[in-house]
């Protein structure tokens, strides 16, 4: 009796159709697989991207409420010495127009502490008129706070008067700190004047994607046409926002994340309480 031998395995043949059957499931696999990927680096970024913005906006709400004033360019100088203007040199931030574009500039009252702190004080000149045993109705320390656009991002700077450190022109220390580019700041020496590095806020913004309207007031729904026209004058657009009161702020932020395009837009509309009884 002759015994069959059977080979197990499979013939050129099968290994022939079988072959690119397999290799099209894998790259089907594969491809499955980086999509997936891709979306869960897309969606984080989102999450990212959302709430930076968002926090961004609370930010500029919460600024905006202690402000004094609304400003068409820095009120506080910049020079090359300081550094802190919009190229890192003196030139001026300006609310429309101008090198820096669109930018939100606020004239803020420098405090002893955190400006959220509960206990925080504001800084008073000395002797404007009193001196600073009992400096309350004295001219306050005042800076400027700045949201710009530069290299795809949107910034925060805190502008300070060059003096802010001498005694013999403020009562108390304030808590505010000058700041300056990364860039800059990166190179800068232990003497320099600013101490401390621009906040970046949020990436993917440009010039066209930050806008600012004024408002006489909270209740109105008709915007300044002249606080944020580039081609009225500096003077013209501070004479506008002198009188105005609220200010709607729109971001839109735009990144390329994993090959898919993300895109976020949101606005805040914030209104001045005058933190002081004068405006300064």
């Amino acid at each position: 009796m002759t015994r069959l031998r059977t080979n197990k395995g499979f013939t050129l043949v099968e290994m022939l159709i079988i072959a690119p059957i397999v290799i099209l499931a894998i790259s089907a696999f594969v491809l499955v697989i980086v999509n997936m990927t891709g979306e869960v680096v897309a969606t984080r970024a989102n999450n990212a991207m959302v709430f930076d913005v968002q926090n961004t906006l609370n930010k500029i709400d919460k600024d905006v409420r202690q402000s004094t004033r609304f400003l068409a360019v820095n009120s506080v100088p910049v020079s090359n010495t300081t550094a802190q203007g919009y190229n890192n040199n003196g030139t001026n931030f300006t609310n429309e127009g101008g090198t820096s574009g669109t930018s939100l500039i606020l004239n803020m009252v420098a405090t002893d502490k955190n400006p959220d702190s509960l206990g925080r004080s504001y800084i008073y000149l000395r002797d404007q008129p009193s001196d600073c045993s009992n400096p309350i109705g004295n001219i306050p320390l005042t800076y400027n706070m700045v949201y710009f656009v530069r290299s795809g991002s949107l910034w925060q700077r805190t502008i300070m008067p060059t003096n802010y450190t001498s005694s013999s022109y403020r009562c108390n220390t304030p808590w505010q700190l000058p700041s300056c580019s990364r860039a800059y700041m990166a190179t800068a020496s232990s003497s320099a004047f600013c101490k401390v590095t621009d906040i970046e806020l949020v990436k993917g913004v440009t010039v066209d994607t930050f806008n600012i309207l004024y408002y006489p007031s909270g209740v109105t729904n008709s915007p300044s046409t002249v606080a944020s026209n580039a081609s009225a004058s500096d003077t013209a657009r501070n004479e506008a926002l002198d009188q105005t009161r609220g200010v709607k702020v729109t971001i839109t932020a735009k990144q390329l994340v994993s090959g898919r395009d993300i895109e976020y837009t949101a606005s805040v509309r914030s209104q001045r309480i005058d933190p002081t009884s004068r405006t300064f």
